[in-house]
């Protein structure tokens, strides 16, 4: 820091505290060349975040977009992803079917969809072709 009376850069901090409005912090400091006195305020300069869309439209950072979702981590052979979903159904271990033969007009295997399940409830639950999923993500 630079002594406002005689401008060398040798200063030291010899008292530090929060300033009054307890939004920035006080520090006197003591110039080793002249011995004056000064008073600094450090105040943190916030920078706003903002998300970049797939469509290059701007948005606000919303911090609880984050903390109501959940971050997957993912491999398969040598690669690792991570994946960011709303929710997780469960976990249980499943036999994988392969997609019926109906769904293959749709050209699943390249949306990232590897098979299906049938679970204990009778519901059909999906399984994630990870490899695809993700060159599928760079494509796009």
């Amino acid at each position: 820091m630079k002594c406002p009376y005689c401008s060398q850069e040798n200063t030291r901090v010899i008292d530090s505290r929060p300033a009054e409005d307890n939004s920035s912090i006080r520090r006197r400091r003591l110039c080793d060349s002249c011995g004056k006195r000064f008073t600094t305020y450090e105040k943190i300069e916030t920078i706003p975040i903002i998300v970049i869309k797939k469509d290059n439209n701007r948005e606000p950072y919303d911090r609880s977009k984050i903390e109501d979702g959940i971050l997957l981590w993912l491999e398969s052979g040598d690669c690792s992803y991570c994946l960011f979903v709303d929710e997780l159904a469960g976990e249980q271990q499943v036999v994988v079917k392969p997609l019926p033969a109906y769904l293959n007009s749709f050209n699943m295997k390249n949306a990232g969809i590897a098979g299906c399940t049938i679970l204990g409830n009778g519901s059909i639950s999906i399984i994630l072709d990870i490899p695809n999923l993700y060159q599928m993500a760079q494509t796009y």
